[in-house]
């Protein structure tokens, strides 16, 4: 792969390619084709990803937030080590072309409302205040995670992974939970919302 500085780019559409270090802060990626790259320690703080099409690409220890991802296609996408912040992924063009991991990351603020997002890992991450709403999660993997003031409403989740996970607030009546795994104590919360005290 080759190692690339976006600054020198006559293209706009990238594959097979390394971004080291590369600061795309508040920079339009609008209508990029970006395929089987790779972004170490970028900063894309309040850039434009609209129509964009990313497809089997790695960001490592990058910094994702308040990016516009209207429209966006995110393929098969790995955010390993990486802070995701204010993004509404609902807005992505989900329908067809969505499916993203994110494992040891920071994410808050995020919105992943009526997306498919089933078989996705999120292992060992940090996810708080994030918003998940008729989002099918079914094997989904929150092992390990820490999930404070993150709401699931209407979510299947069924079969999905929560084992050692940390400050998830679950409402089994809204939300389905069949089959899916959890540890104690944490467990516990979920009678919560049943009106049921273990003492």
């Amino acid at each position: 792969m080759n190692k690339t500085n976006f600054t020198k780019l006559e293209s706009n559409v990238l594959e097979n390619e390394v971004f080291e270090s590369v600061d795309f802060s508040k920079t339009s990626l609008l209508n990029y084709s970006f395929t089987y790259c790779t972004f170490n320690r970028c900063n894309f703080t309040e850039s434009i990803w609209r129509d964009s099409m990313i497809s089997s690409c790695t960001f490592n220890n990058c910094n994702i937030s308040l990016v516009n991802v209207e429209g966006c296609k995110l393929l098969d996408i790995k955010f390993i080590e990486s802070k995701i912040i204010g993004i509404d992924f609902f807005k992505c063009n989900h329908k067809l072309f969505f499916s993203i991991e994110a494992k040891d990351c920071f994410l808050q603020y995020c919105n992943f409302s009526d997306i498919n997002m089933n078989k996705t890992i999120f292992k060992n991450s940090r996810i708080h205040k994030c918003f998940f709403n008729k989002t099918s999660l079914i094997e989904a993997d929150f092992s390990d995670c820490d999930l404070l003031e993150t709401t699931f409403h209407n979510c299947n989740l069924s079969k999905s992974n929560f084992c050692n996970a940390i400050n998830y607030g679950i409402n089994p009546l809204v939300n389905n939970i069949k089959k899916a795994k959890f540890s104690l104590p944490e467990a516990v919360n979920l009678l919560k919302e049943l009106g049921i005290t273990i003492k």
